[in-house]
């Protein structure tokens, strides 16, 4: 499991969880998060885009 503090978008005691799990060579990348209000659009229009972005990446 890798994780990041999320300083910037999450509120205090807020996380995002990143966790990485390969099963008969494919790999899931599962994102959990809580962050604030102010930052939902940014979680919700942004994150899909940058999660297929090293979706892509990563198959190369």
């Amino acid at each position: 499991m890798t994780r990041s503090s999320g300083i910037h978008a999450t509120k205090p005691g807020g996380h995002e969880n990143y966790t990485y799990q390969e099963k008969k060579g494919i790999t899931t990348v599962t994102v959990d998060l809580d962050t604030i209000d102010e930052y939902m659009d940014y979680f919700t229009n942004i994150y899909p885009t940058a999660l297929n972005k090293l979706k892509d990446i990563s198959e190369q």
